[in-house]
């Protein structure tokens, strides 16, 4: 029988504290790169930009056993647990890179709702957003 712990860090997490401590309509494009860095992704949106940071850890474990039932013959099992945390924020900007909204999550879940699928189709808005 043998048995794996691994974990993988992928991207670097913001300093505790970073992404609380920008203001929506108050902070623009370069105190979120300060604070956050690089994005991983950038696309515009009309006359806004949507930019996402994110990161990822992920630990995990499995199991694997091989029992000889008779002779010559053998049978085996794998048991395994991933758990995927992917956290990312996304900002949006407004024409003069002001901050005018932002969201955190898990990083699909926020793709799929802030990034178009198709360039030029437009961004799910937010209904509790207020515009600037």
């Amino acid at each position: 029988m043998t048995g794996t712990l691994a974990r993988e860090r992928t991207f670097t997490a913001p300093v505790a504290g970073s992404v609380e401590a920008l203001r929506v309509g108050e902070d623009d494009l370069d105190a979120c790169l300060e604070r956050l860095g690089a994005p991983l992704i950038v696309r515009e949106d009309r006359d806004r930009a949507v930019l996402v940071w994110g990161w990822r850890e992920t630990r995990g474990w499995s199991v694997r056993a091989s029992i000889s039932i008779v002779r010559g013959a053998s049978t085996n099992f794998s048991f395994a647990k991933d758990q995927a945390d992917l956290e990312a924020v996304v900002g949006v900007f407004d024409p003069s890179w002001r901050l005018v909204l932002l969201r955190r999550g898990r990083l699909g879940e926020l793709t799929q709702r802030w990034l178009p699928r198709v360039p030029g189709a437009p961004v799910v808005r937010d209904p509790l957003a207020q515009a600037p």
